[in-house]
């Protein structure tokens, strides 16, 4: 039949070798980083499926919760299981291509554009029919099914791209493989009584940690081969390898030519398919790999300039653990992807499923209710990318945006819907040109700009739960002022004491007390004093008021709370305080604004205070 099929391919080749080339000439292979990484860059959400030989034991076994974490995928690691005893796993994993399917369908219905399938784990078993190690699924069973070639069957009919998590460092089920010390060396030899070694009836040594020959025989026998196996027999598109050590080869795990000659191979095999930092390698570029795995449920600070990606789970374990119930909220899990894509990211969410395959109800509620927000807002998502606004410089979400032929859609992320159906935007220098609201048909909306704020009016009632997209077309390339406090949902300009700039020994505590909010303190000199720029988009009179507390040694000294360029509030005398945990709104009266525009509010001490406790938190203009 090989036969056959090779002639029929070789004659299909040779009659259709115009066409062929054509296409090729039009489609070239990527050569580069950047053209590896553009579907996945364009997908941004991805999810992880999680079903290995720890998931009938759900974290425990012989009842003892797994050790020292909620990882239920470390149980036979963590409570030092032999692997007679985890090889009986597979016998109590029953599925069926139902199962599968629901996993795709899942992921699709989430609004997800790929799947990671954990082909092997740490535990050395392979979730595929593997030519390269008995080691497998289909065999530990004793069914024969191939988990990985039914899974790739349902994301082909889905639209779901196929991707392989596969642990090349760690290996607890291969003799070279690292990091098992607890299985006995002689159990692979026939005839070794293991039960009897248990009683301590025969001397049975325990494993001994492989040499570097040996793990360079596991690496080059049954790693580098078996990633062959998923790129030639099953097209996976990445490959999401895991070792999240700093420096392998620094640390004695991995070579610097094992994990080049890795890449090469995946390389040669399939150049787009793609490769992650955890190979080892942590350059990412076309002299490294291509993307760069965040740790276990991490976002980074700010956007990093390359590729990125971070996995998060629903609860804390990866593999299913009967005993982890903590459940994230579907709000973060909406939050967190919205902040991903806005630093440039991609975000992949881990399903554990239970030993039949069947998702558990949590995370299929919370999978149900993304992929609606997703599906309403999906212009907002997909190919958007991170836009030039601070993270913190608007009260009600994040901003996104995709620049589209000398214009550019903004995309506002609106987690926070204002009752007044007025979402105010800070800091935008462009020209608006249109605003309009997706899942409301694209139904265009009244908006006002005056200078750096923008009211958008949207109806009074959230058009999506957890997260509601407004588009803007603007003019140009997407600019943005930063560094100011505007306006919050619901009007007025807050002044925290997170966004002051502080001088003269002043400084932020974040808990002064059990009871007390964070505030600044130390005005001790005669310099001290904290600030925040304001953008004030018109004329006009404005009501300032100050939050505070004091001490007793405070109350009755001057402060100063000045505009600068606008009337000013000269002196402030505190009242007494009822302890000093107390913190109190003051109305400070009217400030003449004559003109829009930026401005400096400030306070100071009007002389110089010794030892004196008062504690500033927010100022406000009305």
């Amino acid at each position: 039949m090989n036969k056959i099929w090779l002639a029929l391919v070789a004659g299909a080749l040779f009659l259709g070798c115009g066409k062929q080339k054509t296409e090729e000439a039009a489609t070239p292979l990527p050569q580069t980083q950047k053209e590896r990484v553009a579907w996945f860059e364009e997908a941004r959400l991805g999810v992880m499926i999680h079903w290995s030989l720890c998931t009938p034991a759900s974290g425990r076994f012989y009842g003892e919760r797994v050790r020292n974490t909620e990882y239920a995928e470390w149980l036979r690691y963590r409570n030092k299981v032999q692997k007679a005893d985890w090889d009986r796993m597979a016998k109590r994993m029953p599925i069926s291509e139902k199962e599968i399917e629901d996993w795709v369908i899942a992921a699709k219905e989430g609004g997800f554009k790929y799947l990671t399938f954990v082909t092997k784990h740490h535990d050395g078993v392979a979730f595929w029919n593997s030519k390269v190690s008995d080691y497998t699924y289909g065999k530990l069973s004793g069914t024969g099914f191939d988990v990985l070639k039914c899974l790739k069957e349902k994301c082909d009919k889905y639209g779901i791209v196929l991707c392989a998590y596969y642990s090349q460092w760690l290996d607890w089920g291969n003799p070279n493989g690292r990091d098992n010390s607890w299985d006995y060396a002689d159990e692979q030899k026939p005839g070794f009584d293991r039960v009897a070694a248990g009683r301590g009836d025969i001397e049975a040594p325990f494993r001994e940690q492989p040499t570097a020959e040996e793990y360079d025989k596991y690496w080059r026998e049954k790693a580098m081969p078996q990633v062959a196996e998923l790129i030639k027999d099953y097209g996976v598109k990445l490959i999401w390898f895991d070792c999240w050590l700093g420096d392998p080869v620094k640390a004695g795990q991995m070579t610097e030519k094992q994990m080049r000659d890795m890449l090469a191979m995946v390389r040669k095999l399939d150049p787009t398919v793609i490769v992650n930092t955890r190979l080892g390698i942590h350059e990412v570029g076309d002299n490294g790999v291509d993307f760069q795995t965040m740790g276990d449920n991490e976002f980074p600070a700010r956007p990093l300039g390359h590729t990125w990606e971070t996995a998060a789970t629903f609860n804390h374990s990866w593999g299913y653990n009967r005993d982890d119930q903590n459940w994230r909220p579907t709000t973060y899990f909406v939050r967190e992807i919205v902040k991903g894509i806005y630093k440039g990211g991609n975000v992949m969410l881990n399903i554990g499923p239970r030993a039949d395959g069947s998702i558990p109800p949590e995370i299929k509620t919370r999978m149900r209710e993304i992929g609606e927000m997703i599906h309403k807002n999906k212009v907002g998502f997909y190919g958007t990318c991170p836009s030039p606004f601070a993270e913190d410089s608007q009260d009600w979400g994040l901003i996104t945006q995709r620049p589209e032929n000398g214009k550019t859609k903004v995309y506002l992320h609106v987690f926070e819907w204002p009752s007044d159906g007025i979402i105010r935007v800070n800091g935008l220098k462009n020209k608006v040109i249109s605003a309009r609201i997706p899942s409301l048909n694209d139904k265009e909306v009244e908006f006002v700009q005056k200078g750096l704020l923008l009211h958008v009016q949207g109806p009074l009632k959230e058009p999506v739960a957890y997260d509601s997209v407004v588009e803007l077309e603007v003019e140009g390339e997407l600019e943005a002022e930063n560094g100011f406090c505007g306006e919050i949902n619901f009007g007025g300009i807050a002044m925290s004491q997170a966004k002051a700039s502080l001088e003269g020994g002043v400084k932020r505590v974040k808990k002064p007390s059990r009871l007390a909010p964070a505030c600044i303190r130390g005005w001790e000199s005669e310099n001290a004093a904290a600030s925040w720029k304001v953008y004030v988009p018109e004329a006009g009179e404005r009501e300032l008021s100050i939050c505070y507390s004091c001490d007793s040694v405070s109350a009755g000294r001057p402060y100063v709370v000045s505009v600068e360029g606008a009337d000013s509030v000269k002196a402030v005398t505190l009242p007494g305080p009822e302890g000093f945990d107390e913190y109190y709104t003051r109305h400070l009266g009217k400030i003449s604004f004559p003109k829009a525009g930026m401005y400096t509010v400030k306070v100071r001490p009007a002389d110089n205070l010794k030892k004196e406790l008062f504690g500033l938190n927010w100022l406000f203009v009305e």
